[in-house]
């Protein structure tokens, strides 16, 4: 989950149990038969120390769609706690790299060596969107909850951009809570992304945005 200036969400638009859980130190999951366990620091890192609904469904999802992991290179924004990135070096990614802003990396690293026996294959570094640019174009691009502060948009596109080559496969999933976060999607759209709702899960009011570059006019 990236954020920046330690920007914490609205609680009027969480419920008292979810932040119930925010303060818990540890969290787990299970995930394609893996039980994972996060340790989260929600007063100390804010939205970035937390593992989100949006990215248990995410892992959720591309377990569910190996075949769109297995060999390829993958590239996670605004990681979080990285399980996303963790499951697709489980799943057999040839390469990943989890990036969020630098208050998160130390976090991020614990819960990736914790979490993935395969956590060498899994490079954690800091990617802050309005300065710093991806070196290469990835195979599949991951993001969890990204979509929530409209100042955000414009460098989130931006890297979007300097991630991918035409053949480049965007998964987000994101939960929609205003109009503002479907006019990102529409925004992308007008810049030459093709953008598809491609699943729904309703337990957890979650969409995943399936989002290629193919009439992307860099290219």
């Amino acid at each position: 989950m990236y954020h920046q200036r330690n920007a914490v969400l609205s609680y009027h638009i969480l419920e008292s149990s979810i932040l119930r859980e925010f303060h818990d130190k540890y969290r787990s999951v299970s995930i394609n038969g893996h039980q994972y366990t996060f340790i989260q620091k929600w007063n100390d890192n804010g939205v970035s120390g937390v593992l989100w609904d949006s990215a248990i469904v995410l892992a959720n999802y591309i377990a569910s769609h190996a075949e769109l992991i297995v060999g390829r290179s993958v590239l996670e924004l605004g990681a979080g706690l990285g399980l996303p990135s963790i499951v697709a070096a489980e799943l057999g990614a040839r390469s990943v790299d989890a990036t969020d802003q630098p208050l998160a990396i130390p976090l991020l690293a614990e819960n990736v060596k914790r979490n993935s026996p395969s956590n060498a294959l899994i490079k954690v570094f800091p990617l802050h969107w309005q300065t710093d640019r991806p070196k290469h174009p990835y195979q599949v691009v991951l993001g969890a909850d990204l979509v929530y502060d409209a100042e955000l948009f414009k460098p989130l596109a931006e890297v979007m951009k300097h991630s991918c080559d035409k053949s480049t496969l965007f998964l987000f999933s994101n939960r929609i809570r205003y109009l503002k976060d479907e006019l990102f999607y529409r925004t992308l759209m007008e810049q030459g992304f093709i953008v598809d709702k491609e699943f729904y899960d309703s337990g957890f009011d979650i969409h995943i945005f399936r989002i290629t570059a193919a009439n992307l006019e860099k290219f």
